[in-house]
């Protein structure tokens, strides 16, 4: 059986299920299945991890409040992954922006027509 028309017998299998089949019936599958349905369960994993991710809400947090996000900008950028200091960048940026129109809607008073 070749790869697609054994991944398509099991894409809609939960997580749960094909962890179970991993667990339990190695001796059902051969070490190619086994490999593919080990795939798809890592593939399955880093979709939900980066779904998981807080970007959105550190960005929109740290325009809101600058502080918080010059403070997180620097926590994240100092990380060891790729993905947080691009994390800490955005909230660095935010924040920054966030300082700016803060600064220009104090300083420029209250709009009168």
């Amino acid at each position: 059986m070749d790869k697609q028309t054994f991944l398509a017998q099991y894409v809609n299998y939960s997580d749960a299920d094909l962890k179970l089949i991993r667990d339990t019936q190695q001796e059902m599958y051969s070490e190619e299945e086994m490999g593919w349905i080990e795939e798809l369960i890592e593939a399955r994993s880093a979709y939900y991890q980066e779904k998981a991710r807080p970007d959105t809400w550190l960005c929109v947090v740290s325009l809101i409040i600058p502080l918080f996000g010059i403070i997180a900008g620097i926590i994240y950028k100092t990380t060891d992954k790729p993905e947080d200091q691009k994390t800490g960048r955005r909230c660095l940026i935010a924040g920054i922006i966030g300082l700016i129109l803060w600064v220009m809607f104090v300083f420029t008073g209250p709009i009168r027509f």
